[in-house]
């Protein structure tokens, strides 16, 4: 018997839907799941709509999250029907009709934000730049001011988007959010740092009080 997708409100107003950007499903090859599923509590706790999206496209590699190691050995996956697995319903392409209707993202983190998003990363000496097809969307959002928060390695996504954009993120508290409120980001180190989902928790709900308070949305709704 299948399982009961989780369906996320809808809501026709676009300032109130945020998307969550997946790159796979997996902390070693894709998205890390725990940063996903804390990231969609939080912004569903502060009232903000969740869309899942993730682009199509190949995904870089299989890692055995057994042992960390690369399973050369594993059939080719693809980025939007692993991400699936995360989003538990409804996924949404990455692509500019979609985030038309988006008033806010989140990247998550997860090597697989590295390894799938960037092109170039894994290449000795060659600079990483975003996926063609991921860049398009993300300067869309940017062209119109849309809020962006990252989590973990979601931030190498952002700082492809803003030339000069340096955060450490070892210095840092996990439980906190880095906010800049010029450029309308937001980071948290997430298991950058975490010591345990608690940490990360905290750190992820910094982040979207922020997106939230950027959307006019200051207070979170009560539950």
């Amino acid at each position: 018997m299948p399982l009961p997708p989780f369906l996320p409100r809808e809501d026709r107003d676009p300032v109130l839907r945020v998307g969550i950007l997946l790159a796979g499903c997996g902390a070693h090859d894709g998205t890390d799941p725990f940063e996903a599923a804390l990231a969609a509590l939080a912004l569903d706790r502060h009232g903000l709509r969740v869309a899942f999206l993730a682009p199509d496209g190949p995904q870089c590699g299989v890692v055995d999250h057994r042992s960390g190691m690369l399973d050369e050995a594993a059939a080719p996956r693809r980025l939007d029907v692993e991400s699936a697995r995360l989003a538990r319903g409804p996924l949404r392409p990455f692509d500019a009709a979609e985030v038309a209707g988006l008033g806010a993202l989140v990247v998550p983190g997860g090597a697989g934000v590295v390894k799938s998003l960037l092109c170039g990363a894994l290449e000795p000496g060659r600079g990483a730049d975003l996926e063609a097809g991921v860049r398009g969307p993300l300067v869309a959002l940017r062209a119109r001011g849309a809020p962006l928060g990252a989590i973990g390695l979601g931030i190498e996504v952002l700082s492809r988007l803003e030339p000069g954009l340096a955060i450490d993120p070892f210095a840092l508290s996990p439980r906190s959010a880095a906010v800049d409120e010029a450029r309308r980001l937001a980071w948290t180190p997430g298991f950058l740092a975490a010591d345990g989902p608690a940490d990360a928790a905290a750190g992820i709900d910094e982040m979207v009080k922020a997106l939230a308070r950027m959307l006019g949305r200051p207070a979170a709704l009560p539950r």
